[in-house]
């Protein structure tokens, strides 16, 4: 099974913002590795809830310290949470693939914070007075 692995590489230096991306991972993993419908409803809705906070506390950084990228990021954001419905919908449908989910936990766990999230980082270090 896909698991997903944390390193310190996916920090972007804001505290919150970083143990909440680690305790994605941790949400990602028990999506993909849950194989019941009951126990993938109950994952999904807790990454759901935890990806929607998660969304407001960063995007909020991102407000108060003035980040150029904001509008674009918040657009991502919001086609993720679009597609974690998708994904939510398909497995209350029993359409889910298990890859499926693990390519969208992988694309956005190692690609969209890796690429865009560490964007953030870079702009939170080289402008630690902002807001």
């Amino acid at each position: 099974m896909t698991r997903f692995e944390w390193n310190d590489a996916y920090r972007v230096g804001e505290t919150k913002i970083d143990a909440q991306h680690e305790y994605l991972f941790t949400l990602a993993n028990k999506l993909v590795e849950a194989t019941e419908k009951q126990d993938l409803v109950g994952c999904a809705m807790e990454l759901f809830r935890y990806v929607r906070a998660h969304f407001r506390h960063e995007e909020s950084v991102m407000r108060e310290v003035g980040y150029p990228g904001y509008a674009a990021h918040y657009a991502m954001h919001e086609q993720q949470l679009a597609r974690l419905s998708e994904i939510s919908a398909d497995i209350h449908n029993d359409r889910w693939t298990t890859e499926s989910v693990a390519d969208f936990m992988e694309n956005w766990l190692q690609v969209h914070i890796v690429k865009e999230d560490t964007r953030l980082a870079g702009y939170l270090k080289d402008h630690p007075g902002a807001g």
